[in-house]
């Protein structure tokens, strides 16, 4: 592994959808202190202006004070899905560093995200964690964004994400997708599950 090498982490469609990101290797691993949440806009590929989709970010604890949000949304570490996010981290080399950033920024920073740098962990025996990537690319759309959605209750959001059409495709596919490559991992998480259920997965959808 060369120190020029760059890490691309992703925690939403990067995980099951990276045919741009030519990669040397693949991990599995997580960012610690945000939670992934269904509450940014998606007006490209996934809505459209006046109709938009919902599509995942990360948000940190001071994000979800600042939303004054409470309840589930605000359990500590430890708890059902905590403060940690799971994902995959993938290597991408010197040679196609600068065609893979263009092509994630071209994707990304249509929709309102914006690089940032995070430290990826794995977990160690005993229940212990261990650093995997020191620095990893990942994209994050804020609450200040012009496309954020905000908190809403599952039920809603489900409604939403069943009516979003993009140029991607449907907001359906992107949820189910997700929690598809989640369950996979043996990652499963609990407000991604919560939307599959409410939208036809495993059970009738919502009328």
């Amino acid at each position: 592994m060369d120190a020029s090498d760059l890490w691309i982490f992703g925690y939403g469609s990067v995980i099951w959808k990276n045919g741009e990101i030519a990669h040397a290797e693949k991990v599995e691993g997580f960012i610690e202190g945000f939670k992934r949440r269904f509450w940014h806009g998606s007006v490209d590929h996934r809505g459209r202006a006046g109709a938009p989709g919902r599509v995942v970010s990360v948000f940190s604890k001071e994000d979800m004070q600042a939303l004054d949000v409470e309840g589930d949304d605000m359990r500590e570490v430890g708890s059902e899905d905590g403060w940690r996010v799971y994902g995959s981290v993938f290597r991408v080399t010197k040679e196609h560093r600068d065609k893979v950033i263009a092509s994630l920024n071209d994707r990304e920073t249509g929709e309102g995200y914006r690089g940032m740098w995070v430290r990826v962990f794995a977990e160690s025996e005993g229940g212990g964690k261990r650093v995997v990537v020191q620095r990893a690319l990942t994209y994050k759309a804020g609450i200040k964004d012009k496309d954020f959605l905000g908190f809403a209750s599952h039920e809603e959001i489900a409604k939403q994400i069943e009516r979003g059409v993009g140029t991607s495709g449907t907001n359906v596919e992107y949820l189910h997708r997700l929690h598809e490559a989640l369950v996979e991992m043996g990652r499963e998480d609990a407000h991604v599950s919560a939307l599959y259920a409410l939208t036809g997965g495993g059970q009738e959808g919502l009328q």
